[in-house]
């Protein structure tokens, strides 16, 4: 699985996702910022990525009713990121696939 950090998300998650072994992108870093979520929703399918975001317009079926390789939406403004990325990493061990799961993170 690889995921696309969404732009609301902290750019240094990246880093302790890397400490578990997991592959991710930050839209910051790949200059991407500003997109519709549409447009990232698009930019993750084309590409199997599973979405981390903070946004909550994500949990939208007008945006999902397509095929889709995850959304991980964090419910919560924690500070403390690499309890974030052990609770991503634990639904990494979780689950085989995310493929059209929507998963809350509280």
């Amino acid at each position: 699985m690889k995921f696309l950090l969404d732009e609301n998300i902290p750019l240094e998650l990246q880093n302790h996702l890397a400490n578990y072994k997991i592959a991710s992108s930050h839209l910051l870093s790949l200059k991407l910022q500003g997109l519709s979520d549409e447009r990232i929703f698009n930019y993750a399918q084309k590409r199997k990525l599973t979405i981390i975001t903070f946004d909550k317009d994500f949990l939208d079926e007008k945006l999902y009713n397509q095929s889709h390789c995850g959304i991980i939406y964090i419910s919560t403004k924690t500070k403390d990121l690499d309890k974030l990325a052990e609770s991503i990493f634990k639904i990494v061990k979780s689950y085989k696939s995310l493929k059209n799961k929507i998963i809350i993170i509280q």
